[in-house]
Order: structure tokens, then sequence, then C-alpha cells
């Protein structure tokens, strides 16, 4: 059941209609670029880069971007130098985009992502660097697209599926020796494995799907507390027998938990930004109230939290009603649930979705920033320093 703020008080949305910062772009729309998802990793371990993808008709690239000239150079940022192209030609007219998300592991730099049914293993540290392949898909089987590496770099975890035969895995692949284990199977669509950050004996997953359809949508394993695991978050909403709509979780830097969004949609309330502690004995709590609240991040140190939304957040509505193909990037104060307007941008689909991420000492949020022009889709990444 929905609980509240740590000041014992229910966050009730609040915010500025100004955008008090300044907006950089790492990069024109001419180089059709994205961040990675919000629960993946985009940052080396010195926090001076950033992996971008660039996506091409024919090809997409993997781009690194000195973020640490954000302060005195932000012009030289762009277009930064490549670290490996993969051969995608990519779908025309209305079809969606083939997406990649990269994920770097936050004590080493090494990369991981999954093209196609393929897992790909990058050491960042070489030069040129030189893509491996970690694993492929056995035929009758398909990838899901996110890949989430250990902090150390020794093991990457990801979903499979044999669709047919209705049957969907987790697997971890160890990347010094290519050994995969098994973590769960299930008969239900899981995905979006993530290690806790904090704690990766901690492994994040999701009962995916339709969200209106998902009664439990949030679940966690652990070698000892949750060793089979279990669905961590009770959906029940504050009127009997109705659900909160669930997703878009991230597991946190700072502490063995993670935040998830009760979506606009749900039937009832409250909707918005939650926190959810693992351990069943500590309910979900809300951090601040949202009609329109889509994806989530946080800082490392647990201070500072974002949201973007499903339409603009200074208007009435809740969910995609009203939503005039807008998004608004919003900063949360997590004690407070205080929330102050960041950016404003448009959204499609993926990878047109703003997925706000904080850089790793918290000082600035990147967001992706799509053109609005749906007969020729294209997009860039966008950032604005965060009020310390």
């Amino acid at each position: 059941m929905a609980g509240y703020n740590t000041q014992g008080t229910r966050c009730i949305m609040q915010r500025t209609h100004l955008m008090p910062q300044t907006l950089f772009c790492l990069g024109g729309y001419e180089l059709n670029r994205y961040q990675t998802y919000p629960h993946s990793n985009g940052f080396t371990v010195d926090g001076r880069e950033m992996v971008i993808v660039q996506m091409m008709p024919d090809h997409t690239s993997l781009w690194m971007l000195p973020i640490d000239r954000l302060d005195i150079q932000p012009q030289t940022i762009s277009p930064g130098r490549r670290i490996a192209s993969f051969d995608l030609p990519q779908p025309v007219s209305d079809k969606p985009p083939i997406t990649v998300w990269p994920d770097i592991a936050l004590h080493k730099n090494v990369l991981t992502l999954a093209v196609q049914d393929t897992v790909w293993l990058l050491d960042l540290t070489e030069s040129p660097v030189r893509p491996q392949i970690l694993y492929v898909a056995p035929k009758g089987w398909k990838l899901t697209d996110l890949t989430s590496l250990k902090p150390d770099g020794s093991a990457v975890c990801f979903g499979v599926r044999a669709e047919e035969a209705g049957i969907y895995q987790g697997l971890e692949v160890d990347t010094a020796t290519g050994h995969v284990t098994t973590v769960i199977q299930t008969n239900w669509y899981v995905n979006h494995f993530h290690y806790c950050p904090h704690d990766p004996d901690w492994l994040g997953y999701c009962h995916e799907g339709p969200t209106e359809q998902i009664p439990d949508r949030m679940h966690a394993m652990h070698p000892t507390h949750l060793p089979k695991g279990q669905c961590i978050f009770d959906q029940q909403s504050d009127e009997p027998g109705k659900l909160l709509c669930v997703g878009h979780e991230r597991w946190c830097y700072h502490e063995a938990a993670a935040i998830t969004i009760a979506y606009g949609v749900s039937p009832a309330g409250p909707r918005g930004l939650y926190h959810i502690n693992p351990h069943a004995d500590q309910p979900a709590r809300l951090i601040s109230e949202g009609d329109r609240d889509w994806h989530c991040n946080v800082t490392r140190d647990g201070k500072h939290m974002v949201v973007d939304t499903t339409g603009p957040s200074d208007e009435p509505g809740s969910g995609w009603h009203n939503a005039k193909g807008v998004s608004d990037v919003l900063h949360v104060n997590p004690q407070t649930g205080y929330r102050t307007l960041l950016a404003r941008t448009r959204h499609r689909m993926q990878p047109w979705h703003p997925h706000p991420t904080f850089s790793p000492d918290g000082r600035w949020v990147f967001f992706n920033d799509y053109n609005g022009n749906d007969d020729n889709p294209r997009g860039r990444v966008g950032c604005v320093p965060v009020a310390q």
C-alpha cells in the first residue's frame, strides 16, 4: 500500500513553471543521437566521459563524449570519438527503430550491449576498442535489448525468451570465462534485469507487459534474503480493488532500494514517484505525487531525483490525456517531494523518450531531446545544470 515521504506527509506535486537553467545540446539533430536507458550506466569510472548512441539508416555507432568540458568548453564536446559501429539497418516508414542500450560497469571501464541476438563486450581502456562477442542467443530464442553489468564488471545479466514455447529466462554470463548461469526461468515475460549498484547481490527484474494488466511488476532476488525471487511492490492503491499501474524502476546507488513510477493511467492513486525497499517488512513509500510521471532516476548520493512526464506538467490531465507530444523533465527533492521544472522536450516511440539521468557528480541532468518532426524523426542529447 502506498506510503508517505520522509517527513510523514503526502507529497502534493509542486513545481515552478519557469525554466531556471540553460539548456546545452551535445550535438545537433543532424547527428541523430540518444543516451542509454535510465537504469543503465552511461559514464566512465572517472565520470569524465559519457557514451551515446548514433543511429543512421544502415548502421548504429557508439561515441564517447568528454562531458568534463561542460563547465568550460561545452561547444567542443561533440562529436566526440567513435568507439564502435554495428551493421544495423533501420526499418523504414512507420516501423519502430531498432535500438541498443549500452551499459558501463560502475567500477571498471568495460561496456556491454545487446545488438539483435548478440551480447557484445567492449574494453574501453583499449585503443582502438575491439568489440568481442560474449553471448549469442541460440536458435529459437531472442534477447531482450537491455544488459546490466555488475559494478566490478565481472558478470552481465540479461533476459532471453523462447516465445513459442512460453519460456522466459534471466541469464548471468561471466565476462572473463563466458560461463552462463540461468538465474531465473518463468512462464511470463521477464525483463529489465539490473543489479543494485549499492549491493549487486540484489538483482532487480520485472514482469513485463501492458501496465494496466500487470499486478506484480517489480521483482527482486538475493542469495540470502530472496533466493527464489519474488514481487517486492504491493500495487494496491488507496481504493480497494484498484491497483496502481507501475513501471520504469531504477535501483539506487546509495542504498539497497529502488525507485519507481505509479503511472498516470492508474485507476486510482496516489500516482507518482515511489521508494521501494525490497524487504517485506517495509512498505512502499510515496516520495512525490504526480499524475504524469513516466521515467525516474537518482543521484549517486540519493539527494536528488528526476522524472520525465507523459504530457505538460503544468496542465490538467493524467497519464497520456492531453499529452500534446510534450514531456517535461522535473527535478524532485526526495526529502520534501518538491518539484522544479528543468526542461521541456517532446517525445515519440523509442528511443525518443527523454530518459533523464544524472551525471556521476549529480551536477547535470542529461535527457533525449526529440525534434518533434514525425516525418523526419531525429534526436540529440540535451543537458541542464542542477542547483546544488
